[in-house]
């Protein structure tokens, strides 16, 4: 999948606060796409990709994958119309 088709998918998740499981999934299926990439998920939900496991060094990307409230049909945010 990867770029256009995944962000696609992702974004038409549902994934409000406190129940963005669904979303995380979709996000674990696409990275493990990813070549020499381990990916795993902690008791709190967290979702963890570890690209090239026996590398000499690491780079974390954090962010959040829940959406505070969906957009009524027509909105405009961020510049996006729903």
């Amino acid at each position: 999948m990867y770029s256009e088709e995944f962000l696609m998918k992702l974004m038409g998740t549902r994934c409000p606060t406190g129940h963005e499981q669904e979303a995380a999934l979709v996000w674990r299926q696409e990275a493990r796409g990813i070549s020499e990439t381990i990916v795993r998920s902690d008791t709190h939900g967290n979702s963890v990709a570890t690209m090239n496991p026996q590398g000499s060094f690491s780079v974390m990307l954090a962010g959040h994958i829940d959406v505070a409230g969906t957009p009524k049909i027509g909105q405009v945010v961020l510049g996006m119309i729903f």
